[in-house]
């Protein structure tokens, strides 16, 4: 079944490639059908029943990626604090008259790409920034907070959002008859321009002028792209373009095993409690890892290997964060 032409992607993502490697085989042209299925059998629930030494019955359920139990368990709190970092890193002062100071960045990364070798960028995208890092480091420039947050377009190629804050304030004008901020400093903006070209493709750059502008950027990409996807796989391929966007994001992610959002940057960390060092979740080993399972084990929890478990993570310094089991 074809997809209407207005505003919709075409039934074939793979016109300008005619063989994709993945991990894990070979991608070949992939059907917005293909898409669904692939999606449905992802997100089917996964359910664990353990019987304690009590006879007592329990069930755990994995909230799985692209549900909206993942993202009310992982992603919300997480874009809560998200919130909080970036309301206090940012530095703005109106100077009047369209312009002012501020600290922080909007940028844009389109790729001049077919679909899978765009993402095969957003795949590679942290050590190619490392340029961009180095660039600002030689411009004495450091990044206090950065947020990238992935989106698919409506061609099905990648593109990547990103807000970007300084340990330095630099001069903007606001044209508010075009809705959109600038550079004021003709140097200053020769110099991001610089900075930030990673020779890919189309990017753009906007200064942060207000602080509710960066706070709705965040709530507007963030929370669309975390929101669960199963009530829209239900429509089959008849999607609103916002929703086939949701959907190709999550596959191409799950496929080629990328989070939809990152922090980097001084203040990355959003737990201040924890350091570095300290909060880090490890793959657990040896009395780390036996003093956990001896713990599951009294709640009936057995089998692991049976059950498919690839790892399980926790902080040896600080166990009262809990354990992720990764399958």
């Amino acid at each position: 079944m074809g997809l209407p032409n207005n505003s919709m992607f075409s039934n074939n993502l793979h016109r300008e490639i005619e063989k994709v490697k993945c991990k894990g085989g070979e991608v070949e042209g992939v059907e917005i059908s293909q898409v669904i299925n692939f999606l449905n059998q992802k997100l089917k629930s996964l359910y664990l029943h353990f019987k304690n030494q009590d006879g007592e019955f329990l069930t755990f359920k994995a909230p799985k990626r692209g549900t909206q139990d993942y993202s009310n368990f992982y992603v919300q709190p997480r874009f809560r604090e998200i919130r909080k970092r970036v309301d206090k890193l940012l530095k703005i002062r109106s100077g009047g008259d369209g312009w002012g100071l501020t600290n922080a960045l909007f940028l844009t990364y389109t790729f001049s790409a077919g679909v899978f070798e765009s993402w095969e960028i957003v795949k590679n995208i942290s050590s190619l920034f490392d340029k961009v890092k180095k660039r600002l480091k030689r411009s004495g420039l450091k990044i206090l907070f950065g947020l990238s947050v992935v989106e698919a377009q409506k061609s099905g190629r990648a593109h990547i959002h990103l807000l970007i804050i300084f340990d330095k304030k630099f001069t903007y004008r606001v044209d508010f008859a075009k809705g959109r901020s600038f550079v004021k400093n003709q140097n200053q903006f020769e110099k991001f321009q610089k900075i930030f070209d990673l020779g890919l493709g189309f990017f753009d750059l906007q200064p942060v002028f207000q602080r509710e502008q960066a706070l709705s950027y965040l709530t507007k990409y963030i929370k669309k792209g975390a929101e669960g996807v199963e009530g829209v796989l239900n429509k089959g391929v008849d999607l609103g373009e916002s929703e086939l966007k949701r959907v190709l994001a999550l596959y191409f992610l799950l496929i080629f095993k990328i989070r939809f959002f990152n922090v980097f940057g001084l203040y990355r960390k959003l737990d201040v409690k924890y350091s570095n060092n300290l909060d880090r979740w490890q793959r657990l080993n040896l009395d780390e890892l036996g003093q956990w399972l001896e713990f599951l084990a009294l709640m009936g929890l057995n089998n692991w290997l049976d059950l498919g478990v690839r790892s399980i993570r926790g902080s040896p310094s600080q166990p009262e964060r809990g354990l992720k089991i990764i399958f």
